[in-house]
């Protein structure tokens, strides 16, 4: 099954930024919708592998689309009202169970799309369609109406998350050829408006939502956001395409350890902290166990954290159930010191904690529906949280050679040590501290490569997710009432890809679409699940326009707060085209290509030189500096006859000083071409 899709009509988005605008997401197959009309088109001459990097060889990116724009234009609109209504229901807490909104049921548009050689249109929101002609058979269908999983029952008891029904009662309108999709966006611009701003997430089965925003807020449920984005950078460099696609991997993992003080002073903050003698205590375990090296400070920074959870845990299960049966009041120092004096080991010290927790969270009233801290974690939870860290503990003297003495211990660890890095990764992802005990890094990349390696580790992290663990591992249990197919990836994949260029070296922006090609060419390449990859982006970067056709790009302009399409007829050829030209179109630079300063500046020495007034002895030095520092030759030989017959008037002397002056500047200029010629690495 291969479905693609060709075109959208919109009558009007929730903004109003676009309205009664069309787009093409095809090359070979064109479409219109006027006067009533839907007429479609047919270049025959569009070669259909296009995107192969490899002509010997079949790629699985049947189309790319590029939707360039200034910004408010519209581009990031387009693809939010792509994600919002092809993929999925929004669903919120409302009353005693959930309410769900379809927003596609608000707006009006068209869609076209292709599915094994056949064309479909949904006509949504009964747009006045009179007839339907052109080069292609198009079927006119109606969207789906469907059941989301689950039945109509609901429970009551929201503490009980592992049997409490998320989807009751919910029905959506689904485009078919959808069924078999998977629609992705991502996008690595953080907008910290969004982060946490409600509880309505996009649980079922066609959307993923794999940007920074989401991720972030994701990941925010085991703290350990950090530990889950260096870990998906590192298992996409250990996989076995990353050397094709990444060719130099970072020198050195880094780890840095939150000193014993800063874990103190955090707990200090607690009421209840006041009352329990931390000091005796750490002094006691560090005393018991021997500890002395850096690496030992790392092993008791671990066991004084989980401590503290217990700490913590005993404070919040008595500040929440003041009106229900909360724990009794009891002297944590005198307990915990009782027991470090007894005949205990390590193991069973960490076993006496777990367990003291395990029993405190069970008095504590959770609500389910709200975002509690601790809603997801439950006694599995918390035996993989323990043995994780006696892992963390027994792994750590095998870093030893790799410490590096500051203030505190850092680890510094060879990249080659894979093994070892995934290791202590692993183990602390398990171990889920309450806040960030260790932090990671990756050095001897560059900022484009790390901006590159958060795209390439994304989309790897969904086919490991796909074939390996498919449901919401992070919320502690295999279902939970969440549909585990959420991860496994479709036959066609739909992507959406926002300003994926950003941060990137106008030199990575040059290479950007090649290597994104190049990265699904490989990833998907032995993935059997995915047939069909379907790609729309948008871009600020003229580099992207001039690795596309124009058939390929939509572009948008801002006409009084509108989106509007330029015409197809206004479009110039941009494969291939040369960057200063594609600049130079009034679509990108409206004001030239001069950077606003400097033409504010030019523009002032211009009113200068064309007023009647006369001008200060400073006000001439400065204008002569401006007009000497001017790159372009054309207006600073202009602006120099202007200020030659405004204040030198037929003095042949000045005349020649400038004239030797120029031809210094461009010696200088044909020097330096010429050492950049033969510099190997310029």
């Amino acid at each position: 099954m291969k479905m693609e899709l060709l075109y959208l009509w919109i009558e009007e988005d929730s903004n109003r930024v676009i309205v009664n605008q069309e787009f093409n997401f095809s090359g070979r197959y064109r479409f219109n919708f006027k006067d009533g009309i839907v007429h479609s088109y047919l270049r025959e001459s569009y070669p259909k592998g296009f995107f192969n990097l490899n002509h010997n060889e079949s790629s699985k990116i049947t189309n790319i689309t590029a939707i360039v724009g200034e910004n408010g234009s519209g581009k990031t609109t387009l693809l939010q009202f792509l994600k919002e209504n092809l993929s999925y229901i929004k669903q919120e807490f409302y009353g005693r169970g959930l309410r769900y909104s379809y927003p596609a049921a608000e707006h009006k548009f068209i869609v076209i799309v292709k599915d094994q050689g056949h064309f479909y249109l949904y006509n949504i929101g009964e747009i006045d369609i009179l007839d339907i002609d052109g080069d292609l058979l198009i079927e006119t269908r109606d969207m789906q109406l469907e059941r989301v999983y689950g039945d109509s029952d609901e429970s009551d008891d929201y503490d009980d998350y592992e049997n409490y029904n998320y989807n009751s009662d919910a029905v959506r309108y689904l485009i078919p050829e959808l069924k078999k999709t998977k629609i992705i966006y991502f996008s690595n611009v953080l907008d910290t408006n969004h982060i946490l701003n409600d509880f309505s997430y996009d649980f079922f089965d066609i959307f993923l939502d794999i940007s920074t925003n989401t991720v972030l807020e994701q990941d925010s449920y085991d703290n350990n956001n950090q530990i889950q984005e260096i870990l998906r950078q590192v298992r996409f460099l250990l996989s076995p395409n990353a050397d094709k696609i990444i060719p130099k991997a970072p020198d050195f993992f880094l780890v840095h350890l939150k000193s014993l003080s800063e874990i103190m002073n955090r707990l200090q903050r607690k009421h209840y902290a006041n009352e329990i003698n931390i000091s005796k205590i750490s002094d006691k375990i560090k005393k018991s166990l021997n500890l002395i090296t850096s690496i030992d400070e790392i092993i008791h920074s671990i066991i004084m954290v989980s401590v503290f959870e217990y700490i913590e845990m005993y404070e919040s299960a008595l500040e929440q159930n003041v009106n229900s049966s909360k724990p009794k009041k009891v002297n944590i120092t005198q307990i915990l010191t009782k027991y470090l004096n007894s005949n205990w080991t390590l193991d069973t010290f960490m076993l006496m904690l777990k367990e003291r927790i395990k029993k405190l969270r069970k008095t504590i009233h959770v609500d389910q529906r709200a975002g509690h801290p601790l809603r997801h974690k439950n006694d599995e939870y918390f035996d993989k949280c323990f043995q994780g860290r006696l892992e963390l503990i027994r792994l750590m003297p095998q870093f030893e050679d790799f410490i590096v003495a500051n203030n505190q211990p850092d680890i510094v660890i060879p990249f080659a040590e894979r093994e070892l890095i995934m290791q202590l990764l692993t183990y602390s992802e398990e171990s889920d501290f309450s806040f960030r005990l260790l932090t990671f890094d990756l050095s001897g990349i560059s900022s484009g490569e790390r901006a590159m390696l958060v795209t390439y580790s994304r989309f790897y992290w969904l086919i490991d997710r796909s074939t390996n663990e498919p449901s919401y591992r992070r919320f502690g249990f295999t279902d939970g009432g969440f549909h585990t197919d959420h991860y496994r990836l479709r036959e066609n994949l739909l992507i959406l890809i926002d300003e994926g260029e950003v941060y990137l070296h106008p030199n990575w922006q040059r290479e950007y679409l090649n290597n994104i090609v190049n990265f699904f060419g490989e990833i998907f390449k032995n993935c059997d699940d995915v047939k069909n990859i379907q790609i729309i982006m948008t871009s600020n970067s003229p580099f992207v326009i001039s690795d596309l056709p124009k058939e390929n790009i939509i572009l948008l302009e801002n006409r009084d707060g509108r989106s509007h399409v330029r015409a197809e007829s206004d479009k110039f050829d941009t494969f291939g085209a040369n960057i200063h030209l594609l600049l130079s179109d009034t679509f990108f630079m409206s004001k030239g290509l001069i950077g606003e300063f400097a033409r504010n500046k030019m523009n002032a020495v211009i009113e200068f030189l064309n007023n009647d007034s006369e001008a200060s002895r400073e006000q001439r030095s400065d204008m002569a500096y401006i007009i000497s520092i001017i790159g372009e030759p054309v207006i600073r030989t202009k602006l120099q006859e202007m200020y030659d017959a405004k204040y030198n008037d037929d003095d042949p002397l000045k005349r020649v000083e400038h004239e030797i002056a120029r031809l210094e500047r461009e010696r200088e200029r044909i020097l330096k071409k010429r050492k950049e010629d033969h510099d190997p690495n310029t």
